[in-house]
């Protein structure tokens, strides 16, 4: 692959984003500190801070290497971390490709992990519990397809911490106060719901991934210096 023609591309299909004028607040996590900078459906993203001393860019493609949705919203933050807030039509299988600075020679890898979370669902709309427990999955190496270029495959997961019903009603009593205070008042609704969950994976309560993360990293003076983490934010529910 041809490291060097990423300003091209970036140039390219800066032209054709698509800003939304409106972002439906409630489906994103509460306690994301705000971000730096946010764009929508680009790719190919820019490096910043720290870790564009070794990268110019990284590129997200789908497994038929499409492009991102322009749906999909990009968020830049201070702690060297860009998070991809997936719309409906993404899939977590990906290809990521890095873009080294020219005047280096770097050899990079990239580890991935994901994390699961609970859904109350309602035949469509759903509340999504990004907030709460979750389960963790070990860090594995994503597999080097192509001159630093990585697949992230495609996984799927319904692993969850043993919780009661007591505390699926608490987070969800939680988190409709924190939809209130956003402008956004269900009442007992999702309450009642959860009142109904034997368990986390027994309707209308149900566990699938929620976000995926990246640690990419660099080999340098004998260790490897982690230089830049992303996240990508998956749709949940049904």
């Amino acid at each position: 692959m041809n490291q060097i023609s990423w300003t091209e591309r970036y140039l390219k299909r800066a032209s054709l984003r698509c800003f939304l004028p409106f972002v439906f607040l409630f489906m994103l996590p509460a306690s994301e500190a705000r971000p730096d900078t946010e764009f929508f459906g680009a790719s190919l993203i820019m490096v910043q801070g720290d870790a564009s001393e070794y990268l110019d860019a990284i590129e997200v493609l789908g497994p038929d290497n499409s492009p991102l949705s322009e749906n999909t919203k990009i968020s830049y933050y201070a702690d060297d971390r860009i998070v991809l807030d997936f719309d409906l039509s993404e899939t977590p299988e990906k290809m990521i490709v890095l873009h080294p600075r020219p005047e280096g020679s770097y050899v990079f890898h990239i580890e991935w992990g994901y994390e699961t979370s609970v859904s109350i669902m309602d035949s469509g709309p759903h509340m999504d519990l990004r907030n709460w427990k979750h389960h963790l999955s070990e860090w594995q190496e994503l597999e080097e397809v192509g001159l630093n270029s990585f697949v992230c495959p495609e996984v799927a997961s319904s692993e969850f911490p043993d919780v009661s019903n007591t505390a699926i009603v608490e987070a969800v009593r939680e988190e409709t106060g924190d939809w209130a205070q956003r402008g956004y008042d269900p009442g007992d609704r999702w309450i009642r719901l959860a009142e109904q969950c034997a368990s986390p994976n027994e309707y209308p309560c149900g566990v699938s991934i929620s976000r995926i993360s990246l640690k990419i990293s660099v080999d340098g003076s004998g260790r490897r210096k982690e230089i830049l983490n992303v996240d990508f934010l998956i749709p949940m529910g049904c």
